[in-house]
C-alpha cells in the first residue's frame, strides 16, 4: 500500500513538472456569450476535434480536461467520442473525459486568432478588429466566442468585436 501511495505521488509530480497543465490569468471580456447546451450539442460543435491551427499552417491541441496544449504531432494521447478525436496533454487525462464529455467541452474555448506560436511557447495574435499584432501576455483581453477565444489589443478593439463578431471573423 505504501509503495502504490508513493508511486501516485511521483506520478503526480512528473505531470505537474511534465507542464501537462498550464494556467494563466488573461483578462476576460465581461460578456461571454456561452449558454447552457446539451451534451450532444456541445460534443457536436467540436467534430473537428480540440485541434486549431495556427496563421502559419501549424496545428495544436487543447487539452479539455488540464488546459495543456501542444502540437499535434506530438499529442501522447487522445480519446474517440461521437466521430470526433479530441487530443490530451497527458494519458491520465483519457479516464475524466471519457467519463464526462460534455462537462469537459463546454469550458473549451480553442484559440481564434494566433498567428504562430513562437519556439519559446509564446503566442502571437493578430486583433481581428485592427489587424494589430502582438503577444499573448496575461493582461491581453479576450473574449470567448463560438467555442473560440479571440485576443485584442485593448479594452476598444474587444468592444468593438462584442458589438458585431461576424464582421471581424475571418471564414475558415
Amino acid at each position: 500500500m505504501k509503495q502504490i501511495m508513493i508511486i501516485t505521488f511521483m506520478l503526480i509530480g512528473i505531470i505537474g513538472l511534465s507542464g501537462c497543465a498550464t494556467s494563466g490569468s488573461l483578462v476576460k471580456s465581461s460578456s461571454d456569450n456561452s449558454d447552457q447546451n446539451t451534451e450532444a450539442s456541445i460534443i457536436g460543435s467540436f467534430a473537428d476535434g480540440n485541434v486549431w491551427t495556427t496563421m502559419d499552417g501549424t496545428k495544436y491541441y487543447k487539452c479539455p480536461v488540464m488546459g495543456g496544449e501542444g502540437r499535434l504531432d506530438e499529442a501522447p494521447a487522445y480519446s474517440d467520442v461521437k466521430g470526433a478525436r479530441i487530443y490530451h496533454c497527458c494519458p491520465p487525462c483519457q479516464g475524466p473525459f471519457r467519463s464526462n464529455p460534455g462537462k469537459y467541452l463546454s469550458e473549451l474555448s480553442l484559440p481564434g486568432n494566433i498567428v504562430t506560436v513562437l519556439d519559446n511557447g509564446e503566442k502571437v495574435f493578430r486583433d481581428p478588429v485592427t489587424g494589430a499584432e502582438s503577444h499573448v501576455h496575461n493582461d491581453t483581453r479576450y473574449v470567448d466566442y463560438n467555442a473560440k477565444r479571440y485576443f485584442f489589443a485593448d479594452q476598444k478593439t474587444l468592444k468593438q468585436f462584442e458589438n458585431a463578431p461576424e464582421r471581424y471573423i475571418l471564414e475558415e
